[in-house]
C-alpha cells in the first residue's frame, strides 16, 4: 500500500477513496515545528504540489503528519529532489 501511495505522489495522481491508515495509526501525535519547516522546504525546494502530498500522505495538511511518518515523508522529498538534480545534470551535458 505504501509502494502505491509512492507512485501517486511521483505522478502527481488523485485517488478519491484512499483508506486513511496514517489517520488510524496508534500514535496520535504530530510532527513538531521544525519537522513542519523541513517539510515545507523540502516542498518548495522541489516545487512540489502541497495537496498531492497531504493525499499521499494521508493527512488534511501538513501539520497532520503523524511523527512517526515523518521519517517517510522527509524521505519521499528527498529522493524526488535527487531525481530532480540528477535529471538537470543530465540535461546540462546532453
Amino acid at each position: 500500500m505504501e509502494f502505491e501511495a509512492d507512485l501517486r505522489f511521483l505522478f502527481n495522481v488523485k485517488v478519491k477513496d484512499d483508506d486513511d491508515d496514517a489517520q488510524s495509526a496508534s500514535n496520535n501525535s504530530v510532527i513538531n515545528e521544525e519537522q513542519l519547516a523541513t517539510l515545507q522546504k523540502l516542498i518548495k525546494d522541489t516545487n512540489s504540489n502541497i495537496d498531492a502530498f497531504c493525499q499521499v500522505m494521508r493527512v488534511e495538511a501538513l501539520p497532520d503528519i503523524p511523527a512517526n511518518q515523518f521519517a517517510h515523508a522527509k524521505q519521499l522529498l528527498e529522493d524526488k529532489e535527487k531525481r530532480q538534480k540528477t535529471k538537470k545534470a543530465a540535461e546540462a551535458h546532453a
